[in-house]
């Protein structure tokens, strides 16, 4: 039974074991970014955009960090200097992070747009995927299975690299939870590994907002499925401490964050729990060559077309070739389906077909 103030002793032995077993994820909110004696992250960012003096932003909404902008110019005026901004978050070092980055979680979700994490990994030759939810768009096909040797980085709020995934405004936020609730949400696979997990660590997440409340519906925060919920904020309304318990069962532990983070880090050290840097980060596209090799043509297609999907401008101009690629593989399984080919032709045109994928990976390795 829990305490009266819901503040929970932390059983880091359990805690090491989730992680290792990989059934631990990791949820990180703007407050691992908050600098002693600095106003925190939002705030910042605020200021960085020079508001209220800035003439394209309308207005400012503190509680739940939403602009109102004069103008779609205006927004994509300042998208880019918020972009700036989480830049420059990125470039800098931060030792909580750091340590973070030493223990091998396998699936990490991001509640800010930014990229730090993911900077880190790049910097250290890690591999790993970097995925963003993006409203009104389909969630996507193919996900490997998050790992602790290939990590799974996933922006709940969108990603900095593209302005049409971000939550800025209100309207914004209506597109994106009206996209949330008609189903476009998280691939099936990362729906598993939530479902899977026995551990939950929060770190920095604005519990307060009521809009946060609905993304733990999201990940399935809310079902009594088999996991545990620890959070660690720098501080937090008893009211709202009461709530996440009464709803979520989100048990808070004492300690701050950076308290949390450097005993879970030395825990981790000494049970010999860290991850390893690795010498060369393998481009995304071998792992389509794995699945060509496999015979998995239909997957190595899917894969395909959420990696061209990431790559943005230089990704899209290999699109229409995918496209009417996957259209021939269709219309050929459509034939060899209904025995109207003979096994002799239906081998002449797959191998085709391997043949173009294969010319078709080549131009998408060099954008990597």
């Amino acid at each position: 039974m829990s305490n009266p103030n819901n503040i929970l002793p932390v059983d880091w032995d359990f805690i090491v074991d989730t992680i290792r077993e990989e059934k631990c994820i990791l949820l990180l909110g703007p407050e691992i970014f908050n600098v002693p004696d600095e106003p925190f992250l939002e705030k910042r960012l605020v200021e960085y955009l020079h508001y209220p003096d800035n003439p394209d932003i309308q207005n400012y909404y503190p509680g739940d960090n939403l602009f109102l902008f004069n103008s779609r110019a205006g927004k994509t005026k300042a998208y880019y200097k918020i972009k700036g901004f989480y830049d420059q978050l990125a470039a800098q070092k931060n030792e909580l992070l750091e340590k973070l980055a030493d223990i091998p979680f396998s699936f990490i979700i991001n509640a800010t747009p930014d990229k730090a994490l993911s900077h880190i990994f790049e910097s250290r030759n890690i591999r790993h995927h970097s995925l963003f939810f993006w409203k009104k768009k389909e969630p996507l096909a193919f996900v490997e299975q998050p790992s602790a040797q290939q990590p799974l980085i996933y922006n709940l709020l969108g990603s900095v690299e593209r302005q049409e995934s971000m939550v800025l405004t209100h309207t914004d936020l209506f597109e994106y939870l009206e996209s949330v609730f008609s189903g476009n949400s998280f691939p099936e696979r990362l729906k598993r590994s939530l479902k899977e997990s026995n551990n939950f660590i929060f770190l920095g997440i604005p519990f307060e907002r009521w809009y946060m409340q609905l993304l733990l519906r999201i990940l399935y925060i809310h079902n009594d499925f088999d996991f545990v919920r620890y959070a660690a904020n720098q501080a937090i309304d008893e009211e709202v401490r009461s709530f996440c318990f009464d709803q979520f069962r989100i048990e808070f532990v004492s300690t701050k964050i950076q308290a949390f983070v450097d005993e879970l880090h030395q825990r981790c050290m000494h049970a010999g729990l860290y991850r390893k840097q690795q010498s060369e980060v393998e481009s995304p596209v071998k792992r389509i060559y794995t699945l060509l090799e496999e015979d998995e043509f239909n997957e190595a297609l899917l894969s395909l077309k959420d990696y061209l999907a990431q790559l943005g401008p230089s990704g899209e101009e290999l699109i229409d070739d995918l496209v009417l690629l996957t259209s021939k593989y269709n219309r050929l399984s459509k034939r060899i389906i209904k025995g109207i080919i003979s096994r002799e032709e239906a081998e002449l045109l797959s191998n085709k077909l391997r043949v173009e994928l294969l010319e078709l990976l080549k131009e998408a390795e060099k954008a990597w």
